[in-house]
């Protein structure tokens, strides 16, 4: 809680701005073997006001996973055929990956998309994150509206 506090202080602390204001936040780890699995830092964080505008999330899904993802919010839903012509129109495939923030994805689904779509997804740091068919979708989709 010391951390939450600092922050806080410092918000209410400085003076007025008339643009909106952000707070970075650097964790150094010393000592630490990150080649050792066990060691490796992988954390989500949500975050309690958003990043201030909407975001837009894409599930690549079929049968009743699709269906709960747009019953969860998603804004668009892909099929494997759809997966394909992506791969085969690149500009379609651009502009889908320059429309929507986050991508979720079926993992019978990932080695399709990795092939077709991982050239596109990858450079902008959108590979979809893979949905384990024991996790439901509905709880994936909400926490990566951040």
């Amino acid at each position: 809680m010391e951390l939450e506090e600092a922050i806080k202080q410092a918000i209410t602390e400085a003076p007025a701005r008339k643009f909106s204001e952000s707070v970075d936040l650097a964790i150094n780890l010393h000592n630490i073997d990150l080649t050792i699995p066990g060691n490796r830092v992988d954390v989500e964080v949500i975050l309690p006001h958003g990043l201030g505008k909407p975001t837009k999330v894409a599930v690549f899904a079929a049968g009743e996973t699709a269906l709960r993802a747009k019953s969860a919010g998603a804004d668009r839903v892909l099929s494997g055929d759809e997966i394909k012509e992506l791969g085969a129109d690149k500009r379609a495939a651009r502009k889908l990956a320059d429309e929507y923030k986050f991508f979720i994805a079926e993992t019978q689904f990932m080695p399709i998309i990795g092939k077709s779509l991982g050239s596109i997804l990858g450079k902008r740091g959108k590979m979809p994150t893979p949905l384990p068919p024991t996790q439901d979708v509905t709880l994936k989709c909400r926490g990566s509206r951040i």
